[in-house]
């Protein structure tokens, strides 16, 4: 999984440079590849990225029945897609919040996580209802809003590109995302001007905002863009060029 992405967005696919079919883009994608894959990741802008990785050994984990160690073999690669029970093992697991003899535990949630793995392998995969949303067509709508910052864009507009009725298609950007339109474009513009400010803390605030689409910073938009910059991503721009990032 992503643990943390910095100024940017990052996707798993198979191929550095093939759009993946998959079926969740938003924040807390993972990815699933069996012995023998490959993981790229992609990332069009990005200024720092943590990912965290688990391997499954099998033969090393005395818990497992045949069967389950039979099922495994069969498991296929998956790129991003979203599992609450996988990411909710693996974040405890990475943390850091493990501290002393804490063996025992660390057993307990590597067979927690191993289990959400078997069931998710297991599981027969339900029809995507985002299938519309994957691929080149997600990769055409994520382009056209990454190099649209600046400009309102609509739900008929990406719709179009998707070729989808426009009354479909906020929900399947929703399933695939996990935000609406106006909030996705938000989230790319403060990952922007995280960015920006990172390669440069002395730049002008004003300056960054207007380059990632906000007005200046005296204007309800630039407020906007201040809170939502220090609700969620770790800090306000001030203090992003105190500490030398954002």
């Amino acid at each position: 999984m992503m643990a943390t992405e910095i100024g940017g967005r990052c996707e798993f696919r198979a191929k550095p440079d093939q759009p993946v079919d998959g079926e969740y883009f938003g924040s807390g994608a993972l990815a699933f590849a069996v012995p023998g894959s490959r993981v790229a990741i992609h990332a069009a802008e990005m200024r720092q990225a943590r990912l965290c990785c688990f391997a499954f050994h099998t033969a090393d984990a005395d818990y497992l029945t045949s069967e389950h160690i039979a099922a495994a073999r069969g498991w296929r690669s998956r790129y991003m897609f979203r599992n609450e029970r996988i990411r909710t093992c693996a974040a405890l697991l990475d943390g850091g919040r493990i501290r002393g003899d804490a063996t025992a535990f660390i057993l307990s949630l590597s067979k927690a996580l191993f289990a959400a793995v078997l069931e998710m392998a297991d599981s027969a995969r339900e029809p995507s209802r985002t299938a519309a949303l994957t691929g080149a067509t997600w990769d055409a709508i994520s382009r056209y809003i990454r190099d649209n910052l600046g400009e309102p864009i609509t739900v008929e507009t990406l719709a179009e590109i998707a070729r989808m009725p426009p009354e479909r298609f906020g929900s399947a950007f929703r399933d695939a995302t996990g935000m609406s339109v106006r909030l996705w474009q938000m989230d790319y513009r403060v990952r922007n001007a995280q960015r920006l400010l990172m390669h440069n803390p002395n730049e002008s605030l004003t300056e960054v905002a207007t380059l990632c689409g906000f007005a200046d910073q005296s204007s309800q938009r630039g407020w906007r863009w201040q809170r939502a910059h220090s609700s969620g991503y770790g800090g306000s721009p001030w203090a992003g060029r105190a500490s030398g990032s954002a």
